[in-house]
Formats: C-alpha cells, sequence, structure tokens
C-alpha cells in the first residue's frame, strides 16, 4: 500500500513539474507577463472595493452592473494577454473595454481610484500593441491639450490685418479668427510624436458665418478653400511662409450663425510619427471670392492623442515652446501701465491715457469722446540706447471710431526722436507704418517692422492724441506693445 501511495505521489509531483515547465515555456516569449499578472491583481483590488462598498456607492444597480462585467471582462482579457502576448483580437477588445470603463460616468472620488488603473492599462496597451507590431487604429489617449483659458500660451499667429484673438465667454477662452480679406495663421508649438504611436488630435470649434444678404453661400466652397489645417516639420518661427507646409484632409464644417460648438473627429497624424511637427489652423479668405461674407472661426480647445510609452525615456519633451530668435534692444508691453512714460500735453482739454482691459487683456487707452475733449497728449517713452546696429520698430494697436476725415487729419501719430533733456524741443519724425487699424475695429493690429534712421545714440518713441471739436474727432486708441529689434550691419 504504502508503495503504491509512493508510485501516485511521483506520478502527481511529475505531472504538476511538467505543468509548470509548460507554462514557463509557454510564457517564455513575453517579457510583459509580470506587469500583466499585476494588473490583474489591481484588478481583483477593485473587484474587492466594489464589493466593500468603497467605489461607486451611489451609483445605480444598472452603472454598477456595467461596471461589474467591464472590470471581469477586463481582467479575463489580461490573464489570456498574460498567455497570448500575439493575440491582436485580445488587445483590440481589451482597449475597447479599457474605452468603456473611462467613459463610464463616475463620481469624482471613484476616478481617483480609477486614474492609476487606467494609465496602466494605457501602458501595457502600447507595449503589447508594438510588441505584436500591429495596429489598433484608435489606439491612443489624450497626452496634452490646450483650453486657451490663459490666453495664446504656446500657441502663435500670423496674418497681414486680421490676426487670431484671444476672447472669453462664459468663463472658457478661446482664440477667434474673423475676416472677409485675409489669411490667418493660428500656429501650435512644436509637437513632438516620437516615442508616440497614432497620434492625432481633436478641435472643439465653431465657425460662424455672416451673411451677405445679396449673395448665396456656397458651403462646398468655403470649406475646400477657407478652412485649412496645414502641418510642417521645418518651421521655426516668423512668417509661415518659410516653412514647407502640407494640407491635412479634414472634415467638412458646418457654416452656421450662432456659436454653438462642434467637436471635431479625431485627425490622425500617422504620417508623421517619429517626426517633430507644428500645425497650423488657417482662415483664408484672400485668394477666393465667397460673395461677400464675413467668417468666423472661433476655437475653444485642441486637443492632442496618442499611446506613448512612459516607461521610455525620452530627452525631447512631448511640446516645445517656439523660441524666438529676433535680439530686442527694447520692449514694452503697455498691459504693466505707464508710469514710466511722461506725457506732454496742450490745448484746451487734452484726453487723457487710462489703463483698460478687456477680455481679459489689459493695455492702455485714450478716448476724448467720454469728455469732449481738445487738444494733444503726446506719451513719451523713456530713454532708449541705440549702438551701431540695424534698428527696427513695431507697434501692436487698435483703433476704433476713427473716420476718414479724422485720419487725413492724422490725429493719431507714432514719433521717433533723439533723446533731449528738455522733451519738448525734441524734433520729432514720424515712424510710417503702413500695417495699421482700419479704425474700425477693436481687434489689435500688429505692424510690420520698420527700419529707423537712427543709431549710435539715445532716441524717445512718442505717441501723439490730437482731438478737436467735431464730433468725428473722438477715436478710441488702443495700445498695446511695441518692440525695437537690431540686426547687424552687413
Amino acid at each position: 500500500m504504502r508503495i503504491l501511495l509512493t508510485i501516485i505521489l511521483f506520478l502527481f509531483i511529475s505531472c504538476e513539474s511538467s505543468r509548470d515547465e509548460v507554462k514557463k515555456s509557454f510564457n517564455s516569449d513575453n517579457p510583459y507577463y509580470s506587469e500583466l499578472n499585476n494588473l490583474i491583481k489591481d484588478t481583483q483590488s477593485i473587484e474587492f472595493k466594489l464589493n466593500r462598498n468603497i467605489i461607486l456607492r451611489s451609483s445605480s444597480n444598472r452603472q454598477r452592473n456595467s461596471f461589474v462585467e467591464t472590470i471581469f471582462e477586463i481582467k479575463k482579457l489580461l490573464l489570456l494577454l498574460s498567455e497570448r502576448p500575439n493575440d491582436n483580437n485580445a488587445l483590440i477588445r481589451l482597449f475597447n473595454m479599457k474605452s468603456d470603463l473611462e467613459y463610464m460616468p463616475m463620481q469624482a472620488r471613484d476616478v481617483e481610484f480609477l486614474d492609476q488603473y487606467i494609465n496602466n492599462l494605457n501602458q501595457i496597451l502600447v507595449k503589447l500593441l508594438n510588441y505584436q507590431q500591429k495596429n489598433i487604429a484608435d489606439l491612443n489617449w489624450e497626452v496634452w491639450q490646450e483650453n486657451f483659458n490663459a490666453g495664446f500660451a504656446l500657441f502663435t499667429t500670423f496674418a497681414s490685418n486680421d490676426v487670431w484673438q484671444i476672447g472669453n465667454r462664459n468663463r472658457q477662452g478661446y482664440v477667434s479668427a474673423r475676416t472677409r480679406r485675409d489669411e490667418s495663421w493660428l500656429i501650435t508649438p512644436k509637437i513632438n510624436l516620437k516615442n508616440i504611436t497614432n497620434p492625432a488630435f481633436s478641435l472643439n470649434y465653431v465657425v460662424n458665418i455672416k451673411q451677405n444678404e445679396s449673395m448665396l453661400i456656397d458651403s462646398k466652397l468655403i470649406n475646400k478653400n477657407c478652412i485649412k489645417i496645414m502641418v510642417s516639420n521645418n518651421y521655426e518661427f516668423g512668417e509661415p511662409s518659410l516653412a514647407t507646409w502640407k494640407e491635412i484632409d479634414f472634415e467638412d464644417v458646418i457654416l452656421q450663425s450662432d456659436f454653438n460648438s462642434t467637436n471635431s473627429s479625431k485627425v490622425s497624424l500617422k504620417d508623421y510619427t517619429n517626426e517633430i511637427v507644428s500645425l497650423a489652423f488657417v482662415l483664408d479668405i484672400s485668394q477666393v471670392d465667397i460673395g461677400g461674407h464675413g467668417l468666423l472661426w472661433q476655437i475653444n480647445n485642441f486637443k492632442l492623442y496618442g499611446a506613448k510609452d512612459n516607461s521610455i525615456d525620452n530627452e525631447t519633451p512631448l511640446i516645445i515652446e517656439r523660441l524666438d530668435p529676433t535680439t530686442y534692444t527694447y520692449q514694452y508691453d503697455f498691459k504693466d501701465g505707464f508710469d514710466n512714460f511722461t506725457e506732454l500735453k496742450s490745448g484746451e482739454n487734452p484726453a487723457e491715457y487710462k489703463m483698460t482691459n478687456r477680455n481679459g487683456k489689459d493695455y492702455l487707452e485714450i478716448n476724448s469722446f467720454q469728455t469732449k475733449s481738445s487738444g494733444i497728449n503726446i506719451l513719451v517713452s523713456p530713454v532708449i540706447t541705440l549702438s551701431e546696429m540695424n534698428y527696427y520698430f513695431r507697434f501692436e494697436q487698435a483703433i476704433k471710431f476713427y473716420s476718414p476725415a479724422a485720419q487725413a487729419k492724422k490725429l493719431i501719430n507714432v514719433f521717433i526722436g533723439a533723446d533731449n533733456t528738455d522733451l519738448n524741443i525734441i524734433e520729432w519724425e514720424e515712424i510710417a507704418l503702413t500695417k495699421v487699424p482700419s479704425g474700425n475695429d477693436w481687434a489689435p493690429v500688429l505692424s510690420e517692422w520698420v527700419k529707423l534712421p537712427y543709431k549710435n545714440q539715445n532716441i524717445r518713441i512718442a505717441f501723439k492724441y490730437e482731438s478737436g471739436t467735431e464730433p468725428l474727432e473722438y477715436p478710441n486708441w488702443n495700445l498695446f506693445k511695441f518692440d525695437i529689434k537690431e540686426e547687424e550691419i552687413e
């Protein structure tokens, strides 16, 4: 009898050893076996918290049952992938179940329990995706987003006249461009798509049309020619024409007269995987006649998606700030006030420069309408020292209620002059800017660079505002900032 029991035990141990050997050899090609089993344990921990009423405490039976089924299915798929890491169908199913889990309505405290778990699922998904060397088109998640609540942030804008502007509605920031004539560019920071699988982006946006009642709206013409999304892998700074751009296919937009926003579908960037790119959103009515209609493109949110393996070190950040290569001799932003400037006043009742705010942006304003003022007020900058370089000036401003008659009288001017201890005897010379506001728009306009006729001396910049006694001589002038850059003499 003892001999028989010994034989049975020997056979049992032999079978178990053989089973262990099979299991080991079966998993020998799965480098993520340990990570998958840790996720299985995490899944079991979530099931335990659910049974102990730690999570989903106030959820409905339907929500709870859906959660239980999803978590159970995820656990089964993790077990399957721990044994069969090359099972692409299981990987696709796991991705879909993870997505279902993310879209379930959760309270904030429940999300805290699941955030790290979902992040770990994301990481194993991208590792197995690369391991299988197969593609799951929608396997990506949000890796960066910009909602413009803090202004342009790392985005830049470029246009001849109608640049993109910052706005705020119901405490939600946005950027928008409105034009009937221009090519207005909104450009992302550099986006590093290295170490990202399935890169894509989406927008929350509005395309608003102000119809010219005498003309029909050709929405196909507008979609084809006016609403563009471009990509470049060699844009650095300044004029977009200095780089190479390629247009990306984007869904047809609905032209509407209200401001109800739309979420776009994900737009793939897979053709630019492993590159560093810039995206540009271009409202372009410079080359096509759309019947005199006005277009506004408003973007409320930009989201970047990708399957990113956070376990791999990457020295280059995902989002790269675009650095201005310009060498500035002097820069001044009027959001900082004008205490270090001097006012030279003349006349009966000259208008006053005052700080103001619109759409969350501080700037300097002078307006003679409220006081019906008459006179001249010249705002003179501190001393600016120039050396042997070539110097260039640009100015950002907005002008409203500036009638053609008042423009002919040149009631608003920007001057430059050699410094003198007595500011009243400085000989001022006008800085002739050609890119200036139309005179009937609140939108700021950034001028072109204008070469200055001074070097090797101290100079001052002056902003002159004059108002008369006529109703048409009361323009509103907004001063935002001015820059002086230097370049070496060739």
